[in-house]
């Protein structure tokens, strides 16, 4: 999907809108007319990736599970109101790097002037090292109003990670 939403974003805009196709999120298959009645083929990650990605490319978010019987972590996912934002509100969404470590994206909110910023990592899951980290916060919850801000000053900075993980609530990002 990362082609496909490259390749559709210059013909992105008003009244027009790249169709990323249904999230197969949570609960499907249900009556299905092909396959059985499942959960989800992909993974926690790849569903927040999908997610994400199709925020980034403005795809309409059409859910294709069934509401009533689908896991809470998939529900917060769906009502994530950071993607959901910048999929309706933001400008300007493009790749702005694409390789096999790496896929990132930016997109402009008008009202403010921000910058958000998708980076995907496209490798196997690397461990991160939390002793040599510069900065660690304490539990941020995707469910609650917490939020940790960090000014930093980096001179001579070539990298910056951002290593997130589950603190408890289903949501690692």
């Amino acid at each position: 999907l990362f082609d496909i939403g490259s390749r559709w974003m210059p013909h992105a805009g008003e009244g027009n809108w790249p169709d990323m196709d249904m999230l197969p999120l949570g609960h499907i298959g249900i009556r299905a007319e092909v396959g059985i009645d499942r959960p989800s083929g992909l993974t926690r990650e790849e569903q927040r990736t999908l997610m994400a990605l199709c925020a980034f490319c403005h795809s309409p978010l059409m859910f294709g599970g069934d509401l009533p019987t689908t896991d809470m972590t998939t529900l917060h996912l769906l009502q994530n109101r950071d993607l959901i934002h910048i999929n309706q509100h933001s400008i300007g969404s493009r790749e702005l790097k694409h390789d096999d470590r790496w896929v990132v994206w930016m997109a402009d909110d008008p009202a403010t002037g921000d910058k958000f910023l998708g980076v995907f990592n496209r490798q196997e899951l690397l461990q991160a090292d939390e002793c040599k980290a510069f900065y660690y916060s304490e539990l941020v919850s995707a469910t609650g109003k917490a939020v940790a801000s960090i000014e930093a000053d980096l001179p001579h900075t070539k990298k910056l990670y951002l290593c997130v993980s589950d603190g408890g609530d289903g949501a690692d990002w």
